[in-house]
This record gives structure tokens, C-alpha cells and sequence, in this order.
């Protein structure tokens, strides 16, 4: 399987540890809705498993909070492989409306959340914006458009410092990465603008 260190899902010696610490389990009660159990999908589809609704559902239910990695005795990796899983199928053209719906409302608004109003609404006064400065506040998408007030006050006491915006921000990609997706576009056209403002440091909330 592309992407997938197989070393990782052998490292899973199926002692059900993770179990006590999924949230994920603990509401659907499958084992297939468990690190074990996905480890166990993560492998058959390394092995050619085909991958219908209940691989996917299986798959994609993880929430990659890393919890199963903090107990696991094994060390093993599942937020990896879930990861890395999730993105083979993608590259395959299988993905849910979910994942499908997160890529495009990324694609066109810039953002997953498919807000379409200005990324800096909250933003006062638009010549805080410099064309170049040392320090970057990058704001993030809960940032910009679920907690404009709180990234507000932080920026007012950060632009103090020399510090600037990203003019035409958009997602880190982070959601597109954990989904399987590619985040390529929306991060180099952020690191793109960092050059030019020839910032050196980035802040973030």
C-alpha cells in the first residue's frame, strides 16, 4: 500500500488498550469504530481489501485525537495510518460526500468551513496589513470566522510588535491532510505570500 508503513499497523499486537480511550467506540460500539479494529481495515486494504461503506465508515469515523496513541504499549501509530489509509483511497477516487464536500468548499471559498465573506472581516483597519514585516499572524479559519473577536484583541496587541497578516490567507490545509486530501494549493499559496512579505517567524492563535 502506498504511504503506509506497514511496520506501523504490525506493531499492533490487538491487546485492546485503545478501546478504554476512544471516544469514537465508546458511543458506536464497534470494533471496527476502535484503533484496533481500524488497524485491522488499514491492513486488509494494504492487502487489496476492497473498500466499501463500512471500510470507509470505519476509516473516517476516527477523529485523530491521538488518545489511542498515548496508552498504546506498543507503540504503534493508528492517527498515522488512519491518515495515510485515508489518503491511498483517496488517490484510488474513494472518499464519502463528506470529504468530497470538505475538498470543494476548500477549493472554491478557501476555507472548509465554505465561508464566503472577507477572510479579515474583523480586522479594523486594513492598513494594519503591511507589505513586509518580520512576524506573520497567521489567523486560521476558526479564527477568522468563529472567533473574529478574540483574534481581534490578539492581533491588536500583536501588530504592536512589527508583526502583519497574510493578505489573502486561507486554510493551513490541516483538515484536508487528516481527511486524506490534498492540501498542496492552499498551503503554498500561504507560504507564497510569506516569502514576499519576507517574514521569518509565524505566529499563530
Amino acid at each position: 500500500m502506498s504511504n503506509l508503513d506497514l511496520r506501523s499497523i504490525l506493531k499492533c499486537v490487538r491487546c485492546g488498550t485503545c478501546r478504554s480511550v476512544c471516544p469514537v467506540f465508546e458511543q458506536v460500539g464497534w470494533e471496527s469504530a476502535s484503533s484496533r479494529g481500524r488497524m485491522l481495515v488499514a491492513h486488509g486494504v494494504s492487502q487489496g481489501l476492497e473498500a466499501d461503506q463500512d471500510v470507509l465508515n470505519s476509516l473516517n469515523t476516527c477523529t485523530t485525537c491521538g488518545l489511542c496513541e498515548q496508552m498504546c504499549p506498543s507503540g504503534a501509530s493508528p492517527v498515522q495510518v488512519v491518515q495515510d489509509a485515508r489518503h491511498h483511497l483517496v488517490l484510488k477516487g474513494r472518499m464519502t460526500d463528506a470529504q468530497a464536500a470538505l475538498r470543494d468548499a476548500a477549493a472554491l471559498a478557501g476555507n472548509p468551513l465554505g465561508e464566503t465573506q472577507y477572510r479579515h472581516a474583523w480586522l479594523e483597519d486594513a492598513s494594519d496589513i503591511k507589505e513586509h514585516a518580520p512576524y506573520v499572524f497567521f489567523v486560521g479559519c476558526l479564527g477568522a470566522y468563529r472567533y473574529p473577536e478574540l483574534t481581534r484583541r490578539t492581533f491588536d496587541l500583536l501588530k504592536k510588535f512589527d508583526v502583519t497578516l497574510i493578505p489573502e490567507e486561507v486554510c493551513c490545509g490541516s483538515p484536508l491532510f487528516r481527511t486524506g486530501l490534498d492540501p498542496d494549493a492552499l498551503v503554498s499559496k500561504n507560504l507564497e505570500q510569506i516569502k514576499r512579505i519576507g517574514a521569518h517567524t509565524i505566529i499563530t492563535g
